[in-house]
């Protein structure tokens, strides 16, 4: 950061994803939103799951239900956050929805990336999401992979101010309805690519990484923003 260094005021919560380092099973977010959130004078902390299980070895199925303690400290890690993002990543457990389902009650402002966007969606509907075989929407690493259509009216309309939008893609998985969210950008072969909610201080979600396109696009750069920006003054 150049200049004077500015003393976040306000936390933005991301939650975790499981991986591996060198043979070690680790819990992590990407280097890119922490390096938004400081752009944005926000804090950025870790939100953990607190079930003693390795989160990368262990099945799914075998993780097993929140406990009422472990429901309890997620809401007091939701509660020291002024907002939260449920991050990308390639599986998603009881405690990402915990997370989503009690941020929205307390209407924080949430933004939904990727997997966090799908994690929504599962939970507006009570489905899963479904195995994305399309070849348009897997173009890991390149700067744009298809563009979306941008309903007028939503929320991401007034951030973008554009009815097309350019974007990557890097999903497996993707959702085919809603129930309270409404869908606000489809891909040109009918995808749900953003999601919102009404009436709420700001819940969005998105199916590509802004995060990765900060740097060089304009439009995710805003997007971005908005959410820190939205989070600062709540």
């Amino acid at each position: 950061m150049k200049g004077k260094i500015l003393i976040p005021m306000k936390k933005v919560g991301i939650v975790a994803r499981s991986g591996e380092y060198y043979n070690r099973s680790i819990m992590y977010f990407f280097e890119s939103y922490r390096l938004i959130a400081f752009k944005n004078n926000v804090l950025p902390v870790m939100i953990l799951p607190p079930q003693e299980k390795d989160y990368f070895t262990t099945p799914g199925a075998e993780i097993g239900p929140l406990s009422e303690d472990e429901k309890a400290y997620l809401r007091a890690a939701v509660d020291e956050c002024d907002g939260i993002i449920m991050s990308g990543g390639k599986r998603f457990y009881d405690y990402d929805r915990f997370i989503y389902s009690y941020a929205l009650e307390k209407d924080k402002p949430i933004l939904g990336i990727c997997m966090g966007m799908q994690i929504m969606a599962a939970v507006d509907t009570g489905e899963k999401p479904l195995p994305d075989e399309s070849k348009t929407h897997r173009k890991d690493g390149e700067d744009y992979a298809h563009e979306v259509s941008v309903e007028k009216g939503s929320v991401l309309h007034k951030i973008v101010g554009k009815d097309v939008l350019q974007v990557n893609s890097y999903h497996s998985y993707y959702m085919d309805s809603t129930k309270d969210l409404l869908v606000t950008a489809r891909s040109e072969d009918g995808y749900i690519e953003a999601v919102e909610m009404p009436g709420r201080n700001f819940v969005l979600g998105v199916q590509w990484h802004p995060e990765i396109m900060y740097d060089y696009d304009d439009d995710n750069r805003r997007l971005m923003d908005y959410f820190f920006e939205v989070v600062r003054n709540s």
